[in-house]
This record gives C-alpha cells, structure tokens and sequence, in this order.
C-alpha cells in the first residue's frame, strides 16, 4: 500500500471511530434525558433558563409554556429567556380567561355541590392569579385533584380557583368534594 493510501485509510479508520463514539455518546444522552421525570426534565430546564437571566420565581412555568410565543424549545435558552415576559403574560392571560369562563359556568349551572360559588366575582378572582404565590397554590391544589395540567379543566380549575381564595384547606379540596 503506497504512503497516500495508507494516509485515507488511516483519516476514515480515525472519522469511524470518531463517529461511533458520538453515537454512543448520544445514545447515552438519550437514554438519559429519557430516564427523566416530567418535573425533572422542568428542573433541568428551569435551571438553563435561570443561567441564561430568566427569572427564578417563574423559570418553570416559563419552560412549560414557552410554546405559548411561537418559542419552540429548539431555539436557545438566551433567546427563551428574552421572551420571558411574552410568555408570561399570554399563560397569565390564557389562565385568567379559563378561570373566568369556569366562574361562569359555574355560575350558570352550580350544581348541589357548587351553590356558594355562584356569588364569586370571576373577574376579582381570576386576577389574583397574577400574584405568583397563590397562582402556584391554586395550581399545586388543582394538579392534586386533576392531574399535570390542571386548567384544561375549565370549570374545575375554576372550583379550585375560589376554594383556595376562600381559604378552604387542602383536604377539602378533593376530586370527591368536586
């Protein structure tokens, strides 16, 4: 074999291996990311963003709806981070209009169980939302009762909304007492 030969053949032996090795390598970051948690890959994800300036408080619901601005998740954390306020503001106002719908329909048709919300001021109550604390305590009580995404149940996030705001503990906000 002539020295030139020999000089390829050993540059693609070095471009296999290196190729098996990013293989691998990205097998194993698949394997990883797919051993993950939901609230982990959150984490994970709330924790870039933060790096990258977005702010703490709201890092995590920034990651869950930073679909919400036309930000897929391929774009860069920095870029994400930037629209934070976007995003921020279109959950809050999505957030506000189901609250407010659910309200409402309670108030059409309260049910036995739901005669005491038919007086709830919807509007009063779903801008409360805007202060972060109790957003997150309506929501931690909702996804106890209704699962991951609690507000894609419009009436009973709304239940959840004003048991919270009228200062019900969390015991008796349940999928029963619902």
């Amino acid at each position: 074999m002539r020295p030139a030969d020999r000089a390829r053949r050993l540059e693609a032996l070095e471009r296999a291996a290196a190729q098996r090795e990013r293989d691998v390598t990205e097998e194993r970051v698949r394997a990883v990311w797919a051993a993950l948690s939901h609230d982990e890959i959150d984490d994970v994800a709330a924790e870039c963003l933060i790096a990258h300036g977005a702010a703490p408080a709201t890092a995590r619901e920034l990651w869950r709806e930073c679909w919400r601005a036309g930000a897929g998740r391929g774009d860069s954390w920095a870029e994400l981070a930037a629209q934070a306020d976007d995003v921020m503001s279109l959950y809050l106002a999505d957030l506000k209009r189901t609250a407010r719908l659910g309200l409402e329909e309670l108030r059409r048709n309260p049910g036995p169980r739901h005669a005491a919300l038919a007086t709830v001021a919807a509007a009063e109550l779903a801008d409360r939302l805007d202060d972060r604390a109790f957003r997150h305590l309506v929501l931690e009580r909702a996804r106890a009762v209704f699962g991951r995404d609690p507000h894609h149940f419009c009436q009973g996030f709304a239940w959840v909304l004003a048991m919270v705001a009228s200062g019900a503990p969390a015991e008796e906000i349940s999928r029963v007492a619902y």
